[in-house]
């Protein structure tokens, strides 16, 4: 036993000096918009936009919800029509092609279908478009449940400096999403970010 504390105690003195690692140590996260609140600041209510630097309005019915995540989206709507359905913007690093990509794996297209990609002019440049429609299978980022059969996705790229871009998603059921379709893209081609 004597022998025994001697070999323990050096572990037992690391073991209580060793810290829990820092899960922000090393992680670059893209810089947010001037006037951009802290990640976990309440949103603001109603339609209004809480992501100052960041101009762009929702139409009706969609409304900012009130517990996006901060640290994610400048900005995420939902409307009371369509559970589930969300429209969000996020200013993020990393490949436009694989952010892409990503929202197709993403979605079950219909049969005989494939996504449909294109390129439209806004404010702030090219817009790389992508359009799907089919089954949403990855429904954790609507708070999860079954797969959502019937539902589009519009979405957005806007390449920006730094090797950023600006990222906008609407998804919900395809006959509310596809309808006002038009719409969208007017709004999207319009966002602006002002310093």
């Amino acid at each position: 036993m004597r022998r025994a504390i001697p070999l323990l105690l050096p572990l037992a003195l690391a073991a209580a000096c060793m810290r829990a690692p820092d899960p922000d140590r090393g992680l670059a996260r893209p810089a947010l918009p001037p006037g951009h609140p802290p990640a976990n600041a309440p949103a603001s209510p109603g339609g209004m936009n809480p992501a100052p630097g960041l101009s762009f309005e929702a139409p009706e019915p969609w409304t900012v919800k009130p517990d996006f995540l901060r640290n994610f989206y400048l900005v995420q709507y939902e409307r009371s029509d369509a559970p589930g359905a969300r429209l969000s913007i996020s200013l993020t690093g990393g490949s436009v092609e694989q952010n892409l990509e990503r929202w197709v794996r993403q979605f079950r297209l219909e049969p005989g279908t494939e996504a449909e990609r294109g390129e439209r002019e806004g404010v702030l440049g090219t817009i790389q478009t992508l359009v799907l429609r089919g089954t949403l299978v990855s429904t954790q980022q609507i708070g999860g449940g079954p797969e959502r059969k019937d539902w589009a996705l519009l979405g957005a790229a806007i390449p920006q400096e730094g090797g950023q871009a600006l990222y906008v998603k609407v998804i919900g059921p395809a006959d509310r999403i596809l309808d006002e379709a038009e719409e969208l893209w007017r709004r999207i081609e319009a966002l602006r970010l002002e310093n």
